[in-house]
């Protein structure tokens, strides 16, 4: 003859189990709930300036791959190519590269 206890736990335990699969769902992030937070990053990464560094950074936008875009379908995406425009004549010219994708 069973116990009382070994025929409830079976049930005991899978409705532990079923509430804690009930309260990890209800903390989950819904689609309209983010939708604010993407719209701020947005606007942020669009923002970013095309002259930086007190006027000696001087940006132009460079082209992203479309299979980059494709794979990533980001919310925001900025590429950019600067290049110092100080008025340092010297032999180097410096260059840099810029990429912020918000997905």
């Amino acid at each position: 003859m069973t116990s009382k206890g070994a025929i409830l736990a079976s049930p005991l335990l899978c409705l532990g189990v079923l509430t804690a699969i009930a309260a990890d769902n209800a903390r989950h992030v819904k689609a309209q709930d983010a939708a604010p937070f993407h719209a701020r990053a947005r606007e942020a990464v669009e923002a970013f300036p095309y002259v930086i560094g007190g006027g000696t950074w001087t940006g132009k936008d460079v082209e992203v791959p479309k299979a980059a875009v494709q794979l990533l379908r980001p919310n925001a995406l900025v590429s950019r190519s600067y290049i110092n425009q100080s008025a340092n004549y010297d032999a180097s010219i410096r260059y840099a590269d810029l990429l912020i994708s918000q997905c």
